[in-house]
């Protein structure tokens, strides 16, 4: 989980639509999530979205 002083990703897909990249990572504000967007900017294009409510959980993965 991300601290205050250091938002990261905490997930990220190689994509096959126009955003190359799709990364996940959780924060405390949405200056935080300005932090680590800036940060990436110097390398590329960013582009956001906020996710307000998970409809299912992600299943857990079948084990042998």
């Amino acid at each position: 989980m991300a601290d205050r002083r250091n938002p990261r990703i905490t997930e990220c897909d190689k994509s096959t639509s126009d955003d190359c990249y799709v990364a996940r990572t959780f924060v405390w504000a949405v200056s935080d999530l300005d932090r680590l967007t800036e940060r990436l900017s110097d390398d590329s294009e960013t582009n956001t979205a906020v996710v307000k409510s998970k409809l299912f959980p992600r299943p857990l993965p079948l084990l042998p």
